[in-house]
This record gives C-alpha cells, sequence and structure tokens, in this order.
C-alpha cells in the first residue's frame, strides 16, 4: 500500500507468479503436482486441512481460503492504481488512455496464460485475475467517460446508492436473506414466468437490497471499515 504505481505492480506480478509456480511445482499429498481439479489442488487441501466448519464455494475448499487469498490481493492494487490514476492530475485523456491500455493489455495477458493456467475463480489463479483486472480497467473507463467526462450522471444515481454502502451489502446479505422480503411479494404470480422464473426472482432479490441500501442513504448512514 506504500508503494507507488510501479512498485505496487511488481509486488502484484511478483504474488501471481510465486503463487502460480507453487501450484506448478508443489503437490497435494496423494496427488501430482499441478493438479488443479477440485479434490486434488494443493488450495482446497490446507483449507481442508487447516481452515475450521464449512466451505462457502465448492466442497473441496473455499476459494477465498489460505492461499488463493495471496493472488486475491493483487486485485485490490490493481484497484488502487487505477484509482490514483483517476485522482492524479494528468489530463482525463491520458487517464482515458490509462486505463483502456491496462484493461486491453491484462486481458490479453489472462487469455495468454490461460493457455497453461485456466481461468478459475475457484482458485483465484492468475489468469482469473488478469481477467477481471482488465474487464474492471475498461468499465471504469467507460464510467469515467460517461459520468465525469461526458456529464452524464443522473442515471448512475442507482448505483451511487449501492456504491456509498458496498462494504454493508455485502456483510449483510450473508447473514440475512432478501430472498425472504422478495418471495412475499411476488410468491402469488412468479410461477407464471416460466422458464425466466430464477432470473425474475433474482432481479427482485436485487431490488429488495436497493431499497435496503436505498433507505440507509435516505437516513444518512454509511458504514465504513
Amino acid at each position: 500500500m506504500n508503494f507507488k504505481n510501479k512498485g505496487q505492480l511488481v509486488w502484484a506480478a511478483s504474488i501471481l507468479i510465486i503463487y502460480w509456480l507453487i501450484l506448478l511445482l508443489v503437490p497435494a499429498p496423494g496427488f501430482h503436482a499441478y493438479d488443479l481439479s477440485p479434490q486434488g489442488n494443493l488450495c482446497g487441501y490446507i483449507d481442508r486441512r487447516f481452515l475450521p466448519g464449512s466451505f462457502c464455494c465448492y466442497t473441496y475448499g473455499d476459494n477465498e481460503g489460505i492461499l488463493t487469498m495471496f493472488p486475491a490481493i493483487t486485485n485490490v492494487l490493481f484497484g488502487v492504481m487505477a484509482g490514483r490514476w483517476l485522482l492524479g492530475g494528468e489530463h482525463e485523456m491520458k487517464k482515458i488512455r490509462n486505463l483502456v491500455i491496462a484493461g486491453v493489455s491484462f486481458i490479453a495477458t489472462a487469455l495468454l496464460w490461460s493457455l497453461v493456467f485456466p481461468i478459475n475463480k475457484y482458485l483465484w489463479t492468475g489468469s482469473y485475475v488478469m481477467l477481471t483486472a482488465g474487464i474492471s480497467f475498461l468499465l471504469l473507463c467507460a464510467f469515467y467517460w460517461i459520468i465525469d467526462v461526458k456529464g452524464y450522471k443522473k442515471w448512475a444515481f442507482p448505483f451511487i446508492v449501492i456504491g456509498l454502502n458496498p462494504i454493508t451489502i455485502y456483510v449483510v446479505q450473508g447473514i440475512f436473506d432478501f430472498g425472504i422480503i422478495a418471495n412475499i411479494f411476488i410468491h402469488g404470480f412468479a410461477d407464471a414466468f416460466g422458464s425466466f422464473k430464477p432470473v425474475f426472482y433474482q432481479l427482485c432479490i436485487i431490488l429488495v437490497k436497493w431499497f435496503f441500501l436505498y433507505f440507509l442513504y435516505r437516513k444518512k448512514i454509511f458504514l465504513k471499515v
């Protein structure tokens, strides 16, 4: 966090490469090295060995477990880099250029790396990190150009409500089932949507979450770490 962008980029690259080498060279007991299967990957073995309780995402480990947390750190570092670009004193077009170059470069790197290190969220592989970071850079660039450069801001209000309390909804949705509230309003007619019902149900849950955040917004309640 105390390094500048170039230093953070070196740290991020080092973490991803070291993580890749660990999986490439160190086998989980009873399996061969570079086994990326759900049962045989080293990350899952370490989680089963040292993490108590159940896992959040798949049977054999946690996608944000002990070892997989390290490459996840790089996503945060890339976000810090993007934030520094936006807060810097450069011309708007230079900021856009930097974001586009980074986004395209990261996606290209991810696609090439995926040939030997598959894009896998559960293992938080380096190719997955680069792909998600690249997409995020491009989306950030698009929103920056539309909202800050062009000045089209009113349409973004729903996202502002979410963005002011992101950690709140991230935590609350893990301990409270918003689907219970959504089901109260739609259970009488949801079956009419047929095969589209699961999608409609999830959209309604998102809407309930948004109204919860909107209530906090109106009350000026903003929870931060």
